[in-house]
Parts: C-alpha cells; sequence; structure tokens
C-alpha cells in the first residue's frame, strides 16, 4: 500500500497529459517513471493502478450518460440506433472485458509454464499484473474515492464541451454532451498520434453528424477543446516547473531512488 498525496498526484497527471499532447505515450512513460523514482511501487502495480483508474473513468463516463440519456432524452438517436441500447452494449462489453480478465488472471495463477523461459516470464508477469488490476477495481473503498473526483471531472468535462458547441452556434442537450464526454474519455485511453490529433476530431465530427449537430460543428468543438487544454495544461505545467519542480521531477528528499 503506497499512497501519493493528491497535490502530487495532480501535478504527475497535469505533467503526463501535456507530454502527451506532443509525443504519444509520452505521459504514461512519465507517470510510471516519476512514480518509480518517488514511491516503492514496481512497475507492474504502477500499470495496474493506472489501468484500474482508466476502467473507473470509461465506467462513470458512460454510467453517467446513460442516466443522462435515460432521464432527458430516452428516444435519442445515434443514427439509426437507440443511443441507450449502444451505451448500455458499452457498458456490458467492459464489464464482459473485466470478466474475462479476472478468467485470465486465475487461469495464469494455475498455470504452470512449459521450459521456455521467456514464455514462463510473460505468464507469469501478466498473470500478476492481471490480478493486481482486478484486486484494485475490486477495493469498494478505493473505487468509491476515485470515482467521486471522477464524477465531478466528468461534470465540468461536460459543462466545458457545453459551452464550446455553444461557441459554434449549437445549442446541444445535456443527454447528447455526455455522449461526446463519454467519446472523449475512451479516445483518451491510447494515443497514436500527439493526442490523438486529428482521431478526436473524427471521431467528434462523426458522433455530432449522426446526432444532427452537424459534422463540421463536431470538428469544430473538439479543436476547440484542444486548444482550450493545451492552453490550460501549459499554463499549469509551466507553474509547477517554476514552483514544484522537485515534485514535476520526481526528486526526493534523499535524491534521486
Amino acid at each position: 500500500d503506497c499512497r501519493v498525496p493528491v497535490f502530487k498526484s495532480f501535478v504527475y497527471l497535469v505533467v503526463a497529459r501535456f507530454l502527451d499532447k506532443f509525443v504519444p505515450q509520452s505521459g504514461v512513460v512519465y507517470k510510471i517513471q516519476v512514480l518509480r523514482r518517488t514511491t516503492a511501487l514496481g512497475m507492474g502495480k504502477v500499470f495496474a493502478g493506472f489501468g484500474s483508474l482508466v476502467w473507473l473513468q470509461l465506467f462513470v463516463s458512460l454510467l453517467i450518460a446513460w442516466a443522462a440519456v435515460s432521464v432527458y432524452r430516452p428516444a435519442l438517436q445515434i443514427g439509426e440506433f437507440s443511443a441507450l441500447i449502444l451505451i448500455t452494449l458499452a457498458i456490458v462489453l467492459l464489464l464482459f472485458g473485466t470478466v474475462v480478465a479476472a478468467y485470465l488472471a486465475a487461469r495464469l495463477a494455475q498455470y504452470r509454464p512449459s521450459d521456455d523461459r521467456l514464455w514462463r516470464r510473460i505468464s507469469n508477469r501478466l498473470g500478476r499484473h492481471l490480478r493486481t488490476l482486478l484486486g484494485l477495481i475490486r477495493n469498494p473503498r478505493l473505487m468509491a474515492m476515485n470515482a467521486v473526483a471522477i464524477v465531478a471531472a466528468t461534470l465540468l468535462s461536460a459543462m466545458r464541451l457545453y459551452f464550446c458547441f455553444r461557441m459554434v452556434g449549437v445549442d446541444a442537450d445535456i443527454a447528447a454532451v455526455t455522449l461526446f464526454v463519454s467519446l472523449n474519455r475512451a479516445a483518451s485511453v491510447f494515443s497514436i498520434t500527439p493526442g490523438n490529433l486529428g482521431i478526436k476530431e473524427v471521431l467528434f465530427g462523426v458522433l455530432a453528424e449522426q446526432l444532427s449537430l452537424g459534422m463540421a460543428q463536431g470538428i469544430v468543438v473538439a479543436a476547440l477543446l484542444r486548444v482550450v487544454m493545451l492552453a490550460v495544461l501549459a499554463t499549469l505545467g509551466l507553474f509547477f516547473v517554476l514552483f514544484a519542480r522537485r515534485i514535476v521531477f520526481g526528486i526526493t528528499n534523499t535524491g534521486t531512488n
């Protein structure tokens, strides 16, 4: 059990997200390195911690979208399909993936690898990482604490997106906005291009077109959101580098571990 103070976690998150805007997956590498230098956590536990947080972010954002659509626009369509059904399927797939991961972890725990040393190391590490990840997901206290912060962040993201749509002359309701929040979360799990530049814009445009909000408007909203977030992250990142340099670079009181 190794706890990272809230302020340090926030600094790491800001710096990592800023780095991801320029080099794909650089934020993940940064967080792993800085946590390994400042805590007793191994790489497997760091990966598991990030994995459980990503899982919870997706799950909570999908639940909020499901609740918003159910209450405000239960008949909302995404193209020819019911938005409620599509969100429900996404939640089911996420839970099903968790069950599959639990099954794999259990099987790998019982598996006796062959004489192939490489395969033995891979299977042992994969099983250990999966068990650590599932242990974090099954921790109700940890999940509840993180869920509160994620709900607040999701609501702030929804407000930000709402105002972005207003800036392009589109009056998107809360049901539609929460769908874009979920899409943004999902598109942020893995970066292919810097900050998934171009990918998020296309996804936003397609979803906006399917919701009859306009493809061009969706693309512009994604671009506005990118500019706003880059400005915020750059400002905070510069502030932290100037006034919290030891935290940013993972410098401990006894030097670098």
